[in-house]
C-alpha cells in the first residue's frame, strides 16, 4: 500500500498536503531527518572548536594558521542559521502536527536562537585580517591596535552558541553515556575559559592603572603571576603560557594549589578566591553526578553479568557444545547492546494506550503484507496486541519444512534465505526481499503471532547480513519466511 502522502517517513508527525507542498517547494526538512541530524552533529563539532578556540585567540592572539579553519566554521554557522528558517518543527499545543509554514518557522526562530546566531556568526575572523592588512599598509595612518584587540574579545561572544549543543542533543539519543560526556565537557570547557581569564588578568590590570597605585616597593618586584614566572617575554610559545595557566586552574579547582603558580596582585588574589569557591561547588555537584552516572551504568551492567553467569551455569550442566553455547552468548549479548526492554515497559500501561502504541508502530508493516492488507482496523489493532520480538542469529534456521504450524512472522529488517534440500546440502533458492526500514523503528526486531505452517522448504538467515525484523507466510503456496539479527 502506497504511503500516504502526509505523513513523514520518519517522524511519525502528520503534515497537511498545503504545508507539504510548500516544504517541497522550499526543501523543508524535519529536525528528527537523518541529513538534518548528521548536519547537527557537523555544527556541533564546529560549535566545540569555536567554545575552545575563541576564549584562547583573545586571551593568547590569533593562530594564523587556523585561519581557513576560522572562515570556514564562520560559513557553517551562516548555513546553519539558513537551515534554521526552512526547519520544520512540531505544534507544541497540536503534538503530532508538524508545522511547514514558513512565516512561523521565522517568527519562532526570530524570538528564539536568531539572535545569539547571529551574533556568533558575525565574521570576526574576516574584519580581523582586513584590519590587519590595513595596520600594516602605507595607508593605515590610524593606531588600528586597540581595534584589533577589541576585535579579538568580541569573539568570546561565539561561545553564546555553546547554548546550542543542548539542544542538538535533545534532537538526539540522550543517553547515560551522553550525558556523562555533556558533565565532562562543562567541566573541561568552564576549566579553559578561566585560564584564559587568568592569563588576560595582567594584561588587564596594566591597562586599567592598577599598578601604577602600587607603593614603590612593590613596583620594583613582579607585579604578576606571569610576570614572576617569565612568561611575559615575546619569546615565549603561546602553548608554554597556556599551560601555565591551565596548570594553575586545575590544581585549583580540585584542591587549593601547589603555591607554585600563585597570584601576585589584589585582582589575582580576589579572582583566585573566586575560582577556588566554584571550585569546590564544582567538585561537589559535578563529580557527584558523574559518580551517580557511573553507577547507574554498573548496576545495568551487573543485572546483565547476573544473567550471563546464570546462562553460563546452565549450559554447563547440560554440557552444551563450545558453538551452542558460543550462539547463546551472542544473543544475549545482541538483546543487551540494543537495550530491548519495550515489552516491560508497555506492560506497565493501560491496555488502551498500549493499543495505540502497538497498532501506530506495526500498523503500516501489517498493511503492506497481502494476508492482511484488506483487514479492518479493529482487526490490525487486536493482531499488533499480539505481536511479539523474536530475534534469531546470523546462519540460524528459522523452522524447517515439516514443522508444526504454530507461528506467523512478519520480516522488519535483515534478510532471510528459503533453502532446498534440508541443512546441510541445502541449496539457496530465494532471498526474501528485505523491508524497507523505518528510522525510528530500531528496538523492534521481529514480531510474531500463533500460525505458520509447514510446506516443502526450509527457512534460514543468511550469514552475510542479517538484522532484527519481521516475515510472514502465505499458506498456499507453501513457503515460510524468518528472519534473523546480526549479533
Amino acid at each position: 500500500m502506497p504511503r500516504p502522502a502526509s505523513t513523514p517517513r520518519s517522524s511519525g508527525i502528520q503534515v497537511s498536503e498545503d504545508d507539504a507542498a510548500i516544504a517541497r517547494r522550499i526543501r523543508m526538512t524535519a529536525a528528527v531527518r537523518q541529513p538534518r541530524v548528521r548536519f547537527d552533529v557537523i555544527v556541533a563539532l564546529a560549535t566545540i572548536y569555536t567554545a575552545f578556540m575563541a576564549p584562547f585567540q583573545a586571551a593568547f592572539g590569533n593562530v594564523h594558521e587556523l585561519q581557513a579553519v576560522e572562515a570556514l566554521t564562520e560559513a557553517l554557522f551562516v548555513l546553519h542559521i539558513w537551515t534554521e528558517f526552512r526547519t520544520a518543527f512540531e505544534d507544541p499545543h497540536k503534538p503530532g502536527e508538524l508545522i511547514s509554514s514558513l512565516p512561523r518557522i521565522a517568527r519562532r526562530y526570530c524570538r528564539g536562537w536568531f539572535l545569539p546566531d547571529a551574533v556568533a556568526s558575525f565574521p570576526f575572523e574576516i574584519l580581523l585580517v582586513i584590519l590587519e592588512a590595513v595596520a600594516h599598509s602605507s595607508i593605515g595612518s590610524v593606531n588600528t591596535s586597540n581595534v584589533l584587540r577589541a576585535l579579538a574579545v568580541l569573539r568570546v561572544l561565539r561561545l553564546l552558541r555553546v547554548g546550542r549543543l543542548w539542544v542538538i542533543a535533545r534532537r538526539l539519543k540522550v543517553t547515560a553515556f551522553v550525558r556523562l560526556a555533556r558533565l565532562l565537557f562543562s567541566f573541561v570547557l568552564g576549566a579553559h575559559i578561566i585560564a584564559c581569564l587568568f592569563w588576560s588578568l595582567p594584561y588587564l590590570e596594566r591597562y586599567s592603572g592598577q599598578y601604577a597605585s602600587l607603593p614603590p616597593l612593590l613596583q620594583a618586584g613582579p607585579q604578576s603571576w606571569a610576570e614572576m614566572n617569565g612568561l611575559m617575554d615575546e619569546s615565549v610559545a603561546a602553548r608554554t603560557q597556556y599551560t601555565f595557566s591551565i596548570y594553575w586552574t586545575v590544581a585549583t579547582l580540585v584542591s587549593v594549589g601547589y603555591g607554585d603558580v600563585h597570584a601576585v596582585s589584589v585582582g589575582e588574589q580576589a579572582f583566585s578566591v573566586v575560582v577556588m569557591t566554584a571550585g569546590a561547588i564544582t567538585y561537589s555537584v559535578l563529580f557527584g553526578s558523574v559518580a551517580t552516572l557511573l553507577a547507574s551504568l554498573n548496576a545495568h551492567e551487573a543485572k546483565f553479568r547476573q544473567k550471563i553467569d546464570a546462562v553460563d551455569a546452565f549450559m554447563r550442566e547440560l554440557r552444551l557444545p563450545k558453538r551452542l553455547q558460543q550462539r547463546v552468548r551472542s544473543y544475549f549479548d545482541f538483546s543487551f547492546s540494543r537495550q530491548i526492554e519495550g515489552r516491560a515497559v508497555l506492560e506497565e500501561l493501560p491496555v488502551t494506550l498500549q493499543g495505540e502504541i502497538l497498532d501506530w508502530a506495526h500498523r503500516q508493516m501489517l498493511l503492506q503484507c497481502p494476508a492482511t492488507s484488506s483487514a479492518e482496523p479493529q482487526f490490525i489493532q487486536l493482531l499488533s496486541l499480539k505481536l511479539e520480538q523474536v530475534i534469531a542469529l546470523p546462519d540460524e534456521f528459522i523452522f524447517s519444512a515439516g514443522d508444526a504450524a504454530t507461528e506467523l512472522f512478519w520480516v522488519k529488517e535483515g534478510e532471510v534465505v528459503i533453502l532446498n534440500g534440508g541443512v546441510e546440502e541445502g541449496a539457496m533458492v530465494s532471498w526474501l526481499p528485505e523491508e524497507e526500514e523505518e528510522e525510528d523503528d530500531d528496538d523492534i526486531d521481529i514480531d510474531n503471532v500463533g500460525g505458520a505452517g509447514g510446506g516443502g522448504v526450509g527457512v534460514g538467515v543468511g550469514g552475510s547480513r542479517a538484522g532484527a525484523g519481521f516475515g510472514f507466510q502465505e499458506p498456499t503456496d507453501g513457503w515460510q519466511a524468518g528472519h534473523a539479527a546480526s549479533a
